[in-house]
């Protein structure tokens, strides 16, 4: 009998509004979302354990959906 077993770690990206902003690409003034990746445990390609979350440092538009460093829209 053979048994197997799949395990590893997945990353998800998702997005937590941060404000209102100018945006570059839009020219206007735009709600934004920053950008957060956060990382399970998988066991069978099902999210088991949280493993933590980082920003990635990017925030996004969430009307052209336009990404930026932090910085460039502040």
């Amino acid at each position: 009998m053979t048994l197997f077993i799949i395990f590893g770690i997945d990353s998800k990206t998702k997005a937590k509004p941060v404000g209102h902003h100018h945006c570059p690409a839009c020219q206007a003034e735009r709600t934004f979302t920053e950008l957060r990746r956060s990382r399970w445990f998988s066991l069978f390609f099902i999210p088991i354990i949280p493993l933590g979350s980082s920003s990635l440092g990017r925030v996004q538009c969430t009307t052209c959906g336009s990404e930026y460093n932090e910085e460039a829209v502040t």
